[in-house]
């Protein structure tokens, strides 16, 4: 009789159902996200390089956000719901805006934002409010 080990099998399913989505969303976020004028932009200005960058860059995020997740239904099935902390939410959320397809898009708006606020910071510390080259 063969014995199947139904955990090992269930992480080979999540593997690639990640793989498999993670593939979907790098090779069709363009056609989600963006305009048609945006990608037609875009793929004039940057050709197939751009293309590949926006694969990687969207195939990248999508990884990143299933193995979150994965992370977060370890500690969430290993812990009891009280022992769980926030680092473990964070892991939800990233998870969820990874497999999302939004976790490009939401580091990049944490990455401006905090250039602006350091900006902001330098310009106030300055005298006159001189921002230096």
């Amino acid at each position: 009789m063969i014995h199947i080990n139904f955990a090992l099998h269930g992480e080979v399913l999540y593997i690639f159902a990640a793989m498999f989505s993670s593939t979907i969303l790098g090779l069709s976020a363009r056609y989600i996200f963006w305009t048609g004028a945006k990608r037609e932009d875009e793929k004039a200005a940057y050709g197939w390089p751009g293309m590949a960058y926006q694969f990687w860059f969207n195939f990248l995020g999508s990884a990143i956000g299933w193995v979150c997740f994965a992370v977060f239904l370890r500690a969430f099935f290993e812990l009891k719901i009280d022992k769980l902390t926030f680092v473990h939410y964070i892991y939800l959320m990233t998870g969820g805006m990874g497999m999302a397809g939004l976790l490009p898009q939401a580091l990049s708006i944490v990455s401006s934002a905090t250039g602006d606020i350091l900006q902001r910071m330098v310009r106030a510390a300055l005298p006159d409010n001189k921002m230096p080259l």
